[in-house]
């Protein structure tokens, strides 16, 4: 009488396509790990813009990034609540 349990070999095959989807996820991960440090160093750079100063202001050559800034903030902390609290003193009357 069998044991029951997983079995080796047992259930349906993954798909080739799954299959390459896989190895190809494990490639993106490998590539971005070993280059984060530039990549976050881009994002930020991005992030505060490039600018010089002069003597009482920031001159932009390129303004700072908003779209970068906020993925960033969202990887670091975690997407904000997106809420809405409504205080109404409305009264509704329904007629049947």
């Amino acid at each position: 009488m069998a044991l029951g349990g997983k079995r080796e070999g047992a259930g349906r095959k993954k798909a080739q396509h799954t299959i390459a989807t896989e190895h190809a996820r494990k490639y993106l991960v490998e590539r971005v790990t070993a280059e984060l440090d530039p990549i976050l160093t881009g994002q930020i750079e991005a992030a505060k813009g490039l600018y010089y100063e002069l003597s009482d202001k920031k001159v932009y050559q390129k303004v700072p990034d908003n779209t970068a800034a906020k993925n960033l903030i969202d990887q670091a902390y975690g997407r904000a609540k997106e809420t809405l609290e409504v205080d109404s003193t409305t009264k509704l009357l329904i007629d049947e």
